[in-house]
């Protein structure tokens, strides 16, 4: 009797075990499953030829990334790598030059001028857009998204903050130049009341769109393309989704593209009737040198015209792919889209933003002196201080947002 109880008391206990041991290992699955995707995302790079990213992807990933992104196989891992580098050099040298000029701007009193306060604007909206790519970095290196949607989130509320700060700051420093040109009697510059305004109104412009997604409210930010970047949702079917999409290009895309066309148009023609003016008033006061002025005035025209094509040109490669992807999903066309096609709109964002302070700060006269001052030998600084900056010219004043006052 005692060696049948001891059978059933260790044929119980064996029961017992067993049991533990598949209550642990159900257990440890579902802990598994509910682990940050990052614990996963070493598997990214080793997936078997021919698989998908809903054979992948964790069930809560699976949830939040839309379906048309699953059924595609996941990039090679060489493909992935090389976004990783050159993103990396995207973040070297965009936060390099936007950084220098927001140390210059604050270093140098005699450039915080109104005007250039959106300059300013312009470099930091473009700094921090290119300070979040080490997300997409990270993911790229985990070749899927390995931050999940904590991550996702992060990079998609700063890009969309971020790029509509940046889009408004060139647009606003657009109109403050037609308004200096149009008017060189009067000209109605930017005070420092206003131009705070300015960019108060930027920031809170920006921020209303690129909250409303973070609060998932009419839309959401979502992985897409190589699911290592984010960005609202295009290809949802909801109708609300859709509406917010619309009225982000209308506010985001139309409205600015719409500013820095006219403004530029007029500063062009501005300037044209500027120079005939003048010729007129030298005809008429006997210069002997009317015919080589008109030649003159006809090229600095040419060259005010292909320098405002370059900028709009700029600004329309930079932010139309955004706004062409996002209007296919939300037409309903999002089965044309492949997940490389979606890559090129965040890299054009984001070689825009390296490219911005080039153009629009450090090519000027006076950021270059200031330059020369802080990494010059101290005979170059003092050679460039006493040198007048040439920055009175009709195209560099004309065109450039950088206020030359």
């Amino acid at each position: 009797m005692g060696t049948r109880e001891s059978k059933m008391m260790s044929s119980s206990i064996s029961g017992l075990a067993a049991s533990s041991s598949t209550l642990t290992a159900s257990a440890s699955r579902l802990a598994n499953d509910r682990l940050a995707p990052s614990t996963k995302s070493i598997y990214y790079c080793d997936h078997d030829k021919g698989a998908i990213w809903s054979d992948l992807l964790t069930t809560d990933l699976l949830e939040y990334i839309p379906d048309h992104w699953s059924q595609f196989e996941p990039p090679s891992s060489c493909t992935n790598l090389l976004l990783a580098i050159l993103y990396f050099l995207i973040f070297v040298f965009g936060c390099g030059g936007n950084g220098l000029v927001i140390v210059l701007y604050l270093k140098n009193k005699k450039l915080r001028s109104p005007s250039n306060l959106l300059l300013f604007n312009l470099a930091i909206a473009d700094f921090f857009m290119i300070f979040k790519t080490p997300v997409f970095i990270y993911n790229s290196v985990k070749c899927g998204p390995a931050l999940g949607s904590l991550g996702c989130d992060v990079y998609g509320f700063l890009g969309g903050l971020t790029g509509c700060g940046a889009i408004f700051s060139v647009a606003i420093a657009s109109i403050d130049r037609y308004n200096v040109i149009s008017n060189p009697l009067n000209p109605r510059r930017l005070t420092t009341v206003t131009s705070t305004l300015a960019v108060l109104f930027i920031w809170a412009y920006s921020a209303f769109f690129a909250t409303l997604p973070l609060l998932q409210i009419f839309n959401r930010y979502t992985y897409e393309g190589f699911l290592t970047s984010c960005t609202v949702d295009y290809l949802a079917e909801e109708t609300s989704v859709r509406a917010f999409v619309f009225c982000y290009f209308a506010a985001a895309w139309c409205v600015p593209v719409t500013i820095i066309v006219c403004s530029y148009y007029g500063i062009y023609k501005a300037v044209g009737a500027s120079e005939k003016s003048l010729r007129k008033i030298e005809d008429t006061t006997g210069g002997t040198s009317g015919k080589d002025k008109g030649k003159n005035s006809q090229k600095e025209e040419i060259k005010i015209a292909k320098t405002a094509a370059v900028l709009i040109s700029l600004w329309l490669v930079s932010w139309t792919p955004y706004a062409a992807i996002a209007l296919t999903g939300a037409t309903g066309n999002g089965a044309l889209l492949n997940p490389g096609w979606s890559m090129i709109p965040a890299l054009t964002a984001k070689i825009a933003a390296t490219v911005d302070p080039f153009v629009y700060s450090l090519s000027h006269p006076k950021f270059k002196k200031e330059i020369e001052a802080m990494f010059g030998s101290k005979s170059q600084g003092k050679g460039a201080a006493n040198k007048a900056p040439a920055d009175d010219t009709a195209t560099r004043s004309a065109i450039w947002p950088s206020m030359v006052h």
